[in-house]
């Protein structure tokens, strides 16, 4: 029987230390992707404006990456354009670069990220039964299609005033073959195959809706399941290692779970950070230094839960250590009175 005892007291040990890695993982989500003040520091630290400035090089990089075939390029020439540049010249680069930054500034693209967000926890925090938000867009295509029109028409003047198109007989350069008239219907033809919609609405976009009402699942159940878990694993503990012998017991677990859970987060900065860092900003605009930021500051808030735990731990291991002596005390005062 006493060996049962022991067999069952390691198993429930080793399921608190589980136990403990699932809460602190549930738990970091809730200080991170469920908490809005972490959504406004990380756009802080990785500055939207990088989205803009890294576009040329970004897009240059991804092209050298892509190869395509001369069936497609051979197709793409004959279908769509007489003259085609071996590569797309600075100056369109430039001209997106600058309309889109004008059209989707930085200021614009936090406040629309953070009014998304900010309904998305209202919804799965039960503040309200559904998605509510809407992003217009139909004011930042018009601005960006203004701002594209200005940009080519500055283009072709210069161009024109450079005669770089001038002689007929000359081939023209970058994007000089198209006709300086036919620049607004060029402009118009390319959004409307982008096809971007005036409006957002966050309910009907893709995956929303099953991503967030999983995740107000989660938030429902991790308020009050894992404490109604440790609960009944604390009793476990008390009942197979008689009274306060269990509280030794869990607080050990506890500890273990709290300093492995600790270690391995730290270790994984050094191990793991770096070359996920560096993955993900090889894929996006944003530099290494953003991503890494962004990393360091998610991975502190995941810091507190095993923190606790481990403090928590150790006041249970005190108290059942005293209480443990308290009663041994007790017990040879009583063999005293009794051999008396």
């Amino acid at each position: 029987m006493k060996t049962f005892k022991t067999l069952c007291l390691i198993l429930i040990f080793f399921v608190t230390i589980f136990s403990g890695w699932l809460y602190f993982l549930g738990m970091g989500v809730n200080r991170t992707a469920l908490n809005l003040s972490y959504y406004q520091e990380a756009l802080e630290m990785v500055g939207l404006s990088s989205l803009y400035d890294n576009m040329p090089e970004f897009m240059e990089e991804r092209d050298h990456g892509e190869e395509t075939s001369e069936k497609e390029f051979a197709e793409y020439q004959e279908n769509e354009m007489e003259e085609f540049p071996e590569e797309p010249p600075e100056e369109l680069f430039e001209i997106i670069q600058e309309s889109l930054a004008e059209a989707f500034h930085e200021e614009w693209l936090k406040n629309q990220m953070l009014f998304a967000v900010e309904d998305s926890l209202a919804y799965i925090k039960g503040e309200q039964d559904d998605l509510t938000a809407v992003i217009g867009l139909k004011e930042r295509k018009e601005i960006y299609r203004t701002a594209l029109l200005n940009g080519m028409d500055e283009y072709f003047v210069c161009q024109s005033e450079e005669g770089d198109y001038k002689d007929e007989n000359e081939e023209p350069e970058g994007i000089a073959f198209l006709e300086a008239d036919s620049i607004e219907e060029e402009i118009d033809g390319m959004l409307a195959e982008m096809d971007i919609p005036d409006e957002l609405v966050l309910s009907e976009l893709s995956g929303v809706n099953e991503a967030v009402t999983y995740t107000r699942n989660f938030y429902t159940y991790f308020s009050f399941v894992p404490y109604i878990v440790f609960v009944l694993l604390f009793g476990f503990f008390c009942l197979l290692s008689s009274g306060l012998k269990g509280a030794k017991w869990f607080g050990t677990a506890a500890m273990v779970s709290g300093v492995s859970f600790a270690s391995v987060l730290f270790f994984s900065k050094s191990a793991f950070l770096v070359p996920a860092a560096q993955e993900i900003s090889n894929d996006s605009p944003f530099s290494i230094e953003a991503v890494v930021s962004v990393f360091e500051h998610t991975i502190s808030f995941w810091y507190a839960a095993p923190v606790i735990f481990t403090v928590l731990g150790a006041a249970l291991i005190i108290i059942g250590v005293a209480g443990g002596k308290k009663k041994i005390g007790f017990e040879t005062e009583e063999n005293l009175e009794v051999s008396r």
